[in-house]
C-alpha cells in the first residue's frame, strides 16, 4: 500500500473517481498523511454508479481527492456506539474509553459519518514536527497546544463540510481503532521507514514461491543466507526451519533499530545461547525430577516398611490377646468345674446324712 500516490481513479476503468494525493505521480508517504491529516465523509453513487461509493474530504482543505473503503479502514472503525457516548457526556473521551473497541470495518454505503485523526496522536508521534508549533490539519494551522486546539475546534475544521444526516465521528479520533492504525501512523511520520517496508513488501510480492532466483548484481555473501533474506515474515521464515531463522540483526538500521530479519539458521547466535540455556535447564529439571522420584520412592519404602511393621505389631497383639482370652476361657471352666464338683459332693453328702438320721420303723 502506498504507490497509489503516482496514480489516480479513472470513472472508465474502475468507476472511482479522484485521487489518493495531492502530490500524484511523485513516489513518496503522502497517501499515509493525507488518510490522517484530513477529514473523511461518504461520497455515495459515483457519477451515478449506485455500487461505486468512496470517501471524500469534508474539510477546509481542498477537494478532489479520494479514499475507498480498502484504505479508510485500514485506520478507521465505524463505531456509531461510541460516538453516541461522547455525545452524550459532551465529547469526554474518559467516559467512552470502555466502548473505543465495539466498532467493524469502515464503509461509506453503510454509515454516514466523518473520519478524522485529533492533533494528539500527529504531533507526539512525528507526523507534525512539534517544534513548528503549528501544523495543517484539514486545512487549517492548528497549534500543538492552546484554544485552537481543542478537541471540538479540531473536530470542526475537519467535518466543516459532513453531510447534514451524518450521525457524528466514525471513530475515536483520539486514537483511531483501524487494524493498521499504528502502521499509519509510523509511514505518515517517517518516509524512510514506509520505503524500507514497501520494498520488502515488493520482494516478497514479486519473489513469492520463487526461491531459486538470481540477483542482477553479483551478491557478496552466502548465497544460503541471501535465499533466507527473501522471506520477510516470521511465518514465511518458519517454512524453512531446516535452513532459516528469525533473529535480530546484527547491526543497525538507519533509525538505530536492531531490527528482527530472516537469516542462516547457523547465525543465529542468540538462538543457538537459547537451545544451550534450553538444555542445560532441561538436564538440570530432569535431575531434579529424578532426585525427587528417588526420594519419593524412598519415602514410599519407608512407609510401606512403617506399614509392614506397625500391622506385625498388631497381629502380635491380636495374637497375645486371643492366648489370654483363651486362658481365661480355660480358668474360668476349671473353675466351674470344680464348682460343680464341691455342690455335687455337698448334695452326697447332704442325702447320705438325711438317711442316717432317719429313725427305724417299729414292727
Amino acid at each position: 500500500m502506498g504507490a497509489h500516490s503516482i496514480g489516480s481513479a479513472r470513472v472508465e476503468n474502475s468507476g472511482y473517481k479522484g485521487s489518493w494525493s495531492t502530490s500524484e505521480g511523485v513516489f513518496d508517504n503522502d497517501y499515509y498523511r493525507q488518510m490522517l491529516t484530513r477529514g473523511w465523509g461518504p461520497d455515495r453513487a459515483v457519477e451515478g454508479n449506485k455500487d461505486r461509493n468512496q470517501w471524500k474530504t469534508v474539510d477546509h482543505g481542498p477537494p478532489g481527492i479520494m479514499m475507498l473503503n480498502s484504505d479508510l479502514c485500514l485506520a478507521y472503525d465505524n463505531n456509531s456506539l461510541h460516538q453516541a457516548c461522547m455525545e452524550k457526556h459532551n465529547f469526554n473521551n474518559r467516559k467512552c474509553k470502555n466502548l473505543q473497541n465495539k466498532g467493524k470495518p469502515i464503509n461509506a454505503l453503510e454509515t454516514q459519518c466523518c473520519a478524522w485523526t485529533h492533533k494528539g496522536a500527529l504531533f507526539n508521534k512525528g507526523v507534525f514536527d512539534i517544534k513548528n508549533g503549528k501544523a495543517d490539519l484539514c486545512g487549517k494551522k492548528i497549534p500543538s497546544r492552546g484554544k485552537e486546539s481543542r478537541f471540538l475546534e479540531v473536530k470542526n475544521a475537519c467535518c466543516v463540510n459532513q453531510s447534514s444526516e451524518s450521525t457524528g465521528d466514525c471513530d475515536s479520533s483520539q486514537w483511531p481503532k483501524g487494524q493498521s492504525f499504528p502502521n499509519i501512523l509510523t509511514f505518515a511520520a517517517n518516509e524512510n521507514q514506509w520505503l524500507e517496508s514497501f520494498a520488502q513488501a515488493w520482494k516478497i510480492a514479486t519473489e513469492n514461491s520463487h526461491l531459486d532466483l538470481h540477483t542482477l548484481v553479483e551478491y557478496q555473501g552466502d548465497e544460503d543466507d541471501y535465499e533466507c533474506g527473501k522471506l520477510r515474515t516470521r511465518k514465511i521464515c518458519q517454512t524453512r526451519s531446516h535452513m532459516c531463522s528469525w533473529y535480530r540483526k546484527s547491526k543497525p538500521d538507519d533509525r538505530g533499530r536492531f531490527r528482527f530479519h530472516c537469516g542462516l539458521e547457523s547465525l543465529d547466535v542468540e538462538k543457538h545461547k537459547r537451545e544451550e540455556a534450553m538444555r542445560k535447564k532441561k538436564e538440570e529439571r530432569d535431575e531434579r525430577n529424578r532426585l525427587k522420584k528417588i526420594a519419593k520412592e524412598e519415602k514410599a519404602k519407608k512407609r510401606a516398611e512403617e506399614k509392614a511393621k506397625r500391622q506385625a505389631m498388631m497381629e502380635e497383639k491380636k495374637r497375645k490377646r486371643q492366648e489370654e482370652r483363651a486362658q481365661r476361657q480355660a480358668a474360668k471352666a476349671k473353675k466351674n468345674e470344680e464348682r460343680k464338683a464341691r455342690m455335687n459332693k455337698n448334695k452326697s453328702k447332704k442325702r447320705s446324712g438325711g438317711l442316717m438320721d432317719q429313725k427305724p420303723e417299729s414292727p
